[in-house]
């Protein structure tokens, strides 16, 4: 089979679904349209809904366990030393490819790594494994002096060369569950590798999607036994979507590409994962339990757990994809709460005028800010 073109980084059905003959150079076109679709335009402007970038796959057999290839480094992570291992998600059979990147800092002085950073990104079908990743991890990258972590989505892999491979029977299978499962135990299994100190501390970045696993594994950690919430030091969420992602999905679905709604209904009630995976999400993933729960409520579930925690908020005040009015409302109400001395987080947010979804270049300078913010020399 031919390669796909996904989109690497996107809204919740950001994803480019042009056949491609050969692995060419990352390039999505102006609009996505999943096969046997009328060809229409969308109404999506650069940086929102379909594709940012493409990331080119392959489909593999179907296999049990998770092989974590290291493909040369990119970006940031260039010449950086890579670990990679596997940690199971919660549907028996799958896994997730993780990759812990020793800072240059650790490197040349041969110390362990004192503080961690982790980037979950949005949906779409993509490997971290090449380390050419954005938000905290690009600037903590920079910074030098932390290690950088990033997760593969189970079924997610890539070639020595790079290109992505996607293990359809493993793909298909996954759900939100399993995202918020691999987070939680790559964090856990993290201070057991080599050349990371047993005091390091952790700074998160989710973005979209990864907002959202965030701060489920976030909320389900602080009510449990596991360790890596103690050795938390920052949380920060970009274009962080609130309501259920299976409402959410449809939802962003009409804004973008409104003639593919009756399509995607259908597909998703005869359990049609060959047009729901170009979308980023089989069906098991939209009708899994956490997909139907809304963000807010996790919110509220972790201000009773652990109130007073910070949690950075940058958003665009265009962004279509989740739209600020909804984050601005919940920083109201919690603002309130904390007020009336009840149980609520600190949330801080950063609003981008003009800024859609993928927030733009002042993000960027805002990171490196709270980097050394965060982590003073």
């Amino acid at each position: 089979m031919n390669p796909w073109e996904f989109s690497k980084r996107s809204g919740l059905f950001a994803v480019a679904l042009t056949i491609v003959a050969a692995c060419a150079g990352p390039g999505v076109p102006d609009r996505a349209v999943p096969p046997g679709s009328s060809a229409k335009a969308s109404s999506r402007q650069p940086g929102e809904g379909p594709g940012i970038r493409a990331a080119h796959t392959q489909e593999t057999a179907h296999r049990a366990t998770a092989t974590c290839v290291v493909p040369p480094q990119r970006g940031a992570s260039e010449g950086l030393e890579v670990d990679a291992f596997a940690v199971s998600a919660d549907t028996p059979g799958l896994s997730c490819c993780v990759y812990l990147r020793r800072s240059a800092w650790s490197k040349r002085t041969g110390a362990d790594d004192e503080r961690i950073a982790l980037f979950e990104n949005g949906t779409g079908i993509y490997t971290t494994a090449h380390g050419d990743l954005d938000g905290l991890a690009r600037a903590a990258a920079h910074d030098g002096r932390f290690a950088i972590l990033s997760l593969d989505k189970p079924g997610v892999g890539t070639t020595s060369e790079g290109l992505t491979t996607v293990d359809r029977g493993a793909f298909d299978r996954h759900t939100l569950g399993d995202l918020v499962t691999c987070t939680s135990r790559a964090l856990e299994a993290v201070f057991e590798r080599p050349h990371v100190a047993p005091r390091a501390r952790v700074f998160a970045h989710g973005h979209s999607e990864g907002a959202q696993v965030w701060v489920r594994a976030l909320a389900s950690a602080r009510s449990s036994e596991a360790s890596w919430p103690r050795r938390l030091s920052a949380s920060v969420l970009s274009g962080l979507p609130l309501e259920a992602v299976a409402t959410g999905a449809e939802r962003q679905l009409g804004v973008f590409l409104p003639f593919e709604i009756e399509a995607f209904r259908k597909a998703l009630a005869s359990h049609d994962d060959d047009y729901l995976v170009l979308l980023g999400m089989p069906w098991r993933y939209l009708e899994h339990p956490m997909a139907h729960e809304p963000t807010t409520d996790v919110l509220d579930r972790l201000a009773a757990r652990s109130p007073g925690e910070r949690i950075e908020l940058f958003h665009g005040e265009r962004d279509r994809n989740a739209p600020i009015d909804a984050v601005r409302s919940l920083v109201d109400r919690n603002t309130k709460a904390r007020a009336r001395g009840e149980a609520a987080l600190d949330l801080r947010l950063h609003a981008y005028p003009g800024a859609n979804h993928q927030l733009d270049a002042r993000l960027d300078a805002d990171l490196d800010a709270l980097v050394s913010d965060l982590a003073p020399p």
